[in-house]
């Protein structure tokens, strides 16, 4: 990393986090917890200071799950920091090595001892941060066994909280092969021939051997280290933990099993779940039954004092962890070319309430990718959304919120003070791709953006929650699954919302019919008019000369708002200097498989190579 970006690095540990943590509540606001970037060998971490008054002797490390289920308990774990907090109880939470923000494997590694490594560095950093030498793990999924399993000095660990453990390897991989399917046929994904490998799911690929490792794993064995307090979340239904309880309990361990409630709800996707709180006051009150409170040991000035936020350095790329907006509530990775100054910089925003790594790994590859190439990015959380903190005031529905846009200026901000703002470039997908968008249009130190699967340009009115988070499918996908085998299985099973699917279709065929209509009223009637606003962004973006990049997936739903506006040839858009449409054939809307996801990665490279004078 260079001398100016090691200032950089060194400038931004103290100011936004030191205000935002240890800054005295004399308003009374119960304002949680905001963790504070550390920086491990192979991973970005956050530390949560404990802020009660009374600080208690011991700390929590959480091990995350993998895939999907990470990509669903990232706020669930920031909830759980923030409520351990209030109680006196410090924490530290980081990716597992192939996985989120983490570094890849390296090439001679395989299996999970790059994993079980990681668990035991963070263990070390995390007493070294608070001074204190009593650690709980707790993990969920894979997490929850990493906890139990791991082979390094455990004198330290005082308990571990194992929610939802896998303790069949092979059962665990035929559930991640069904629930495969599932989320194939919910996300449209198409295979072919080219067979996920086993593990994968939804573009989610374990790192090498991990698949292989877990096909011997099975839980209990004599080998297990001592645990001396146990307490075990079981799924509904799953009766395969109380033999684990049991193991531990006859070796004396103070072993319990307790009910999972809101376990389906808290892994649906990160956009509808929902935070099973009553687990989060369980496990808050069975940390405090552990110990009894001290003195204060570690403020939160003391634990700032002692985090690194160092970067996290690669052969190609370095990666800075930070803090930024009101109050530090913001958090996003800055990554850098390591090769020399950046020739741009791109933001990547979140889609939805995906965190800032993005569906499947997306946002992260994109940034050490584009750092190979001599560019710089900045992927942040927006608020609310993983480990940023919501604002308060805002509406809690934040997709195709215009709120975000504060968010996105914000992010300006920090590239400006860290003189990356030449060349700015905004980059998003879905909801994404409307926020980037719209930026443009809102913030003239944005040079372009490149909407990915952009389902609209405008809202023709206020939309509810249901048209946000139920986007209909294209007309397109309705006659194409109509003759499908599997729609007529899953119509007699009754699996179909016929009367929504119906609604659905006579919507987007009034859709076509305005279309026709407007090209003889014009501007006379209430579409045409709409029409001419979306060509008026246009045509003062254009006069600007901001460059506008679409790019959508073979039949997306953003398809027909782009015909509607513009053909569906594109002829329309030919009026508009620096406007540019893409279509990625056989692909889904999260642009899952390999080869669509590297036709997309060199358009997004093509298009900022045009945009640099």
């Amino acid at each position: 990393m260079s001398k100016e970006a090691t200032q950089r690095t060194a400038d931004a540990a103290g100011s936004p986090i030191a205000e935002a943590v240890a800054a005295p509540r004399s308003d009374g606001e119960d304002r949680p917890a905001v963790a504070v970037p550390v920086t491990l060998s192979v991973s970005h971490a956050l530390f949560t200071p404990a802020t009660a008054r009374d600080a208690r002797n011991l700390s929590v490390l959480f091990i995350s799950p993998w895939g999907l289920e990470e990509l669903s308990t990232r706020r669930f774990y920031r909830v759980l920091a923030e409520a351990f907090a209030e109680a006196g109880i410090a924490s530290l939470r980081f990716d597992l090595p192939g996985t989120a923000n983490a570094r890849d494997f390296l090439p001679d590694q395989s299996g999970l001892a790059p994993w079980q490594a990681a668990v035991a560095e963070a263990v070390t950093r995390l007493r070294s941060l608070t001074g204190i030498k009593p650690v709980v793990l707790v993990g969920q999924g894979i997490g929850a066994t990493l906890a139990l399993t791991s082979p390094f000095d455990r004198q330290c660990v005082a308990a571990v909280a194992a929610l939802a453990p896998v303790v069949n390897g092979r059962g665990y991989l035929r559930e991640l092969s069904a629930w495969s399917m599932m989320a194939d046929a919910a996300l449209s994904i198409r295979r072919g021939d080219d067979l996920p490998p086993p593990g994968a799911i939804a573009g989610f690929e374990p790192p090498p051997g991990i698949a292989e490792a877990l096909k011997t794993l099975k839980l209990p064995h004599d080998g297990l280290p001592e645990i001396a307090n146990l307490l075990v979340a079981a799924r509904p239904g799953d009766s395969t933990l109380a033999p684990l309880a049991d193991h531990y309990a006859t070796k004396g361990s103070n072993a319990q099993v307790i009910p999972f409630e809101g376990y389906q709800d808290l892994l649906q996707s990160p956009m509808s779940q929902t935070i099973p709180e009553g687990l989060v006051y369980q496990l808050r009150d069975w940390l405090v039954s552990l110990d009894e409170p001290l003195r204060p040991v570690c403020h939160a000035e003391v634990a700032i004092a002692r985090c690194d936020a160092g970067a996290l350095e690669d052969i190609e790329f370095s990666e800075q962890a930070t803090r930024f907006g009101p109050g530090g509530r913001l958090y996003g990775i800055v990554c850098e070319p390591r090769s020399g100054p950046a020739k741009a910089t791109v933001i990547i925003v979140t889609t939805a309430h995906d965190p800032l790594s993005g569906w499947a790994r997306f946002s992260t590859d994109l940034a050490r990718r584009l750092a190979r190439r001599g560019i710089a990015s900045f992927r942040f959380d927006s608020a609310g959304v993983g480990d940023s903190l919501p604002i308060p005031g805002r509406q809690r529905q934040i997709l195709y919120d215009h709120a975000q846009i504060e968010d996105m200026r914000a992010a300006i901000d920090l590239l400006e003070e860290r003189g990356l703002h030449r060349n700015l470039t905004v980059f998003g997908r879905c909801s994404g791709a409307y926020l980037a968008y719209h930026g443009l249009l809102a913030d003239e130190r944005l040079g372009g953006c490149i909407s990915v699967n952009l389902r609209l340009f405008r809202w023709r009115a206020e939309p509810t929650d249901e048209q946000i988070s139920q986007a209909p499918r294209s007309l397109d996908t309705y006659a194409r699954k109509a003759v499908s085998i599997g729609t007529a299985r899953r119509l007699i099973a009754g699996e179909i919302d016929v009367r929504k699917a119906a609604t659905n279709i006579a919507r987007k065929i009034h859709e076509r019919l305005e279309l026709k209509v407007m090209r003889f009223t014009g501007s006379l009637l209430a579409v045409g008019r709409f029409n001419r606003l979306v060509h008026e962004d246009f045509r003062r973006m254009s006069a600007s000369g901001k460059r506008i990049v679409l790019v959508y997936s073979e039949h997306d739903e953003g398809e027909e708002s782009f015909a509607f506006h513009f053909g569906k040839d594109g002829s329309g858009l030919r009026r508009y200097p620096g406007a540019q449409r893409y279509r990625i054939e056989a692909t889904d809307h999260n642009v899952t498989d390999k080869a669509a996801r590297a036709e997309l990665f060199r358009i997004v490279e093509e298009a900022i190579d045009l945009g640099i004078p």
